[in-house]
C-alpha cells in the first residue's frame, strides 16, 4: 500500500496568493505526476481491483487521461491531503482556461441528468439510481439537472457495465436544476460563465461569444472543458479517455 502522506512530503502546495514550490491549481508534471500516479494506482487497486474504467497504469508516469470517473475517485483519494479535483465551477477560472488552451481536457466532478428516455446503454443503472435519488430530493427533471458531491464506488450489480455507481456525499451532495443544460442551448455561444459554472444565459440567448456550449438530450452525461475552451456537457461515454487529458489539483474545499 503506498503511503500517500510520505511520498507527497517533499511537496509544499500553496494558493497562488503565497509563496510557493507548487502554485496550484496546477497541472502535475514529471516527478510530482509520476507520484500522484503512484498514489492513485494503488487506490484504485485497493478499491476496484483490475477495472479498466479509473485509468489506473502503473507505467503511466505523465498521470496522462482523465474520465469521469478517475476525477471522482482521484477527488477522494487526494482529499486527505488538502488537494481535489476541479467542479464545473472551478472551471471558469482563468489560470485553469489558461492550463488548458489548444493543449488538454479536464472533466470535472459532476453530472448532468435529464428527464429523457435517450440513453447510452452501460449508463441505464447509474440513471435509473439518479433518478430516484433526485426524485426523492423534490426535482420532477422537467428540467435538467447537474448534480455534485458524488463518489464513485464497486458496483456488481452492473459489472456487464462500468462496474461502477455513483452515490451522494451527504455533506456534499448538490444539485442544480437549470435549463441551460436542456438540448435547445445546443451550439449556442457565449463567453464567460457564473457561479454554478454554466455559460452566462444573456449570452446564450443572444448565441453571442468565442465559446460553444454544447448539450443533448441525452439522459445521463458527464461535463468536460476542451482546449479549445468550449464546454460540453453531451458526453454519454463516462469511461471514455485520450492522451490530451489532464487532472487539475485545486486546494481544499470546493466552495
Amino acid at each position: 500500500m503506498v503511503n500517500a502522506s510520505e511520498l507527497l512530503s517533499k511537496y509544499e502546495f500553496h494558493s497562488a496568493s503565497e509563496r510557493m514550490r507548487i502554485e496550484l491549481p496546477a497541472i502535475p508534471t514529471g516527478e510530482l505526476a509520476r507520484d500522484l500516479n503512484a498514489i492513485y494506482c494503488a487506490a484504485v487497486r485497493e478499491r476496484f481491483g483490475d477495472s479498466k474504467y479509473l485509468i489506473a497504469d502503473e507505467n503511466n508516469h505523465g498521470f496522462v487521461g482523465n474520465n469521469l470517473f478517475k476525477a471522482f475517485f482521484g477527488d477522494e483519494v487526494f482529499s486527505p491531503i488538502g488537494l481535489r479535483m476541479p467542479t464545473l465551477a472551478d472551471l471558469g477560472d482563468k489560470r485553469i482556461l489558461e492550463m488548458v488552451y489548444r493543449e488538454y481536457y479536464v472533466i470535472p466532478t459532476g453530472v448532468v441528468l435529464r428527464g429523457t428516455d435517450v440513453c447510452y446503454e452501460k449508463n441505464i443503472g447509474i440513471a435509473n439510481e439518479l433518478t430516484e435519488i433526485v426524485k426523492g430530493k423534490g426535482f420532477n427533471l422537467k428540467e435538467p439537472v447537474l448534480i455534485n458531491g458524488l463518489r464513485v464506488e464497486p458496483w456488481v450489480k452492473d459489472e456487464e457495465e462500468y462496474g461502477l455507481r455513483l452515490v451522494p456525499i451527504e455533506e456534499k451532495f448538490e444539485i442544480i436544476e437549470d435549463e441551460r443544460l436542456s438540448e435547445r442551448f445546443n451550439r449556442r455561444r457565449f463567453e464567460k460563465t457564473d457561479e454554478k459554472g454554466l455559460p452566462l444565459k444573456a449570452k446564450l440567448e443572444k448565441n453571442e461569444g468565442s465559446r460553444v456550449w454544447y448539450t443533448s438530450d441525452a439522459r445521463l452525461s458527464r461535463l468536460y472543458l476542451s482546449g479549445d475552451l468550449n464546454v460540453d456537457s453531451d458526453g454519454e461515454n463516462l469511461a471514455s479517455s485520450g492522451d490530451g487529458g489532464r487532472v487539475v489539483l485545486l486546494s481544499g474545499e470546493a466552495g
